[in-house]
């Protein structure tokens, strides 16, 4: 009987661009790769964020004539690159908050121009136009390479045993998990609304007791009951789906033999999450960020409007949150999904409602990221 999961890995190997990826030759620690399959904007959006980086953005024109380089093989008159002026301002930014510092605009782009979403052409000198983010093309993702303390996701469907030889073929081991911090951050980053989708971690056990597979200390758990928390050398552990807490099961204590898995690739490292309880910040019922260690979170579960839950927010010397990158957003996520039932939608710090309609964020942080669902504001 074969289960099928999700793995992630962390990396003890030295900085080295995988397989497939074209090593940067202006910047040792990042890689590109092409991506030949067309997609919309979004789609090649989310590839890139699960192989472990972003569209590419371009700061030079020595990068741009490099990218044109690599992605000449791709059979297509245009790729798809990580910039968009898909906010409030309607400024071009890239996707991976880097400086708007380089420009190669084709004659006449971008202004006037139906799209909001940033292409390099092939032919005739490598220039950029602004098209509609929902046409089909070729992308190039940058990436960086694998290193210690790095987290690798991977998509396909794989048994336990292929999870785990997928992490050895990359030096690495399945995830350990070392605190209910590290444990939201990765519930955050392999959730799916589908309910289906398992998270291979890297506990494993003798008849006796469980330990790591990298060796490091068991000095967290986060059984799903006391029942599957029973040492068994022939037992697979998973975090469960969407919608189950983060909660860790034997794959036999699933209903059914047969459920959806991921393979997953390289996202760059995240810095420790192991801080000690001395080491923390945050109160009592309170959640210290992964993303900010210096900020604290909590989670109300009583439904309330947007307006009394900023009062409330407010009551506690803080506001509803504000998102600035993508790794918040998974973290945020990820304590959602770890301490509430995840059918309903939560409310965050952003509002329009102001003289101007212009989007902000209640703690007057910069709205320097966008995660907008397709269709919403100024995407097409």
């Amino acid at each position: 009987m074969a289960f099928l999961n999700l793995g992630l890995c962390t990396f003890p190997s030295e900085p080295t661009c995988p397989e497939g990826t074209a090593p940067s030759p202006f910047d040792p620690s990042v890689c590109y790769k092409v991506f030949i399959n067309a997609s919309d904007y979004y789609t090649a959006s989310d590839v890139c964020t699960s192989a472990g980086g972003l569209l590419t953005s371009i700061h030079s024109a020595f990068e741009s004539q490099f990218v044109l380089g690599i992605s000449s093989g791709s059979g297509a008159d245009s790729v798809w690159l990580g910039g968009n002026n898909a906010n409030v301002n309607a400024t071009w930014k890239w996707d991976d908050n880097s400086p708007f510092d380089y420009i190669d605009w084709a004659a006449g782009q971008p202004p006037n121009t139906p799209g909001n979403c940033l292409t390099l052409h092939l032919q005739g000198g490598g220039f950029w136009f602004a098209e509609k983010c929902n046409e089909q093309k070729p992308f190039i993702c940058k990436l960086l390479p694998t290193k210690p303390g790095s987290i690798f996701k991977g998509y396909g469907n794989m048994t336990c045993d292929y999870a785990r030889q997928l992490c050895s073929d990359k030096n690495s081991t399945l995830a350990s998990i070392h605190s209910f911090r590290e444990n939201a951050f990765i519930q955050g980053l392999a959730s799916s609304p589908n309910f289906d989708i398992k998270t291979v971690i890297g506990l494993i056990s003798d008849v006796a007791a469980w330990r790591w597979q990298d060796n490091t200390l068991l000095n967290y758990t986060h059984w799903a009951d006391a029942a599957t928390s029973q040492p068994n050398s022939k037992s697979c552990i998973s975090m469960g789906g969407f919608g189950q807490y983060g909660n860790w099961y034997s794959v036999q204590d699933y209903p059914t033999p047969e459920y959806t898995t991921q393979a997953i690739c390289k996202v760059s490292g995240y810095g420790s999450f192991n801080k000690s309880l001395k080491d923390s910040i945050c109160p009592a019922g309170t959640i210290q960020g992964t993303v900010d260690p210096n900020a604290c979170y909590k989670v109300f579960a009583k439904g309330l409007n947007w307006y009394s839950a900023e009062q409330a927010c407010q009551k506690e010397n803080g506001h509803l949150i504000s998102i600035h990158n993508s790794l918040e957003n998974w973290f945020f996520i990820g304590i959602i999904d770890n301490n509430v039932p995840t059918t309903v939608d939560f409310w965050v710090g952003g509002t329009n409602d102001n003289p101007n309609g212009t989007w902000g964020w209640n703690d007057n942080s910069p709205f320097d990221f966008l995660n907008w669902a397709p269709g919403l504001l100024n995407w097409q």
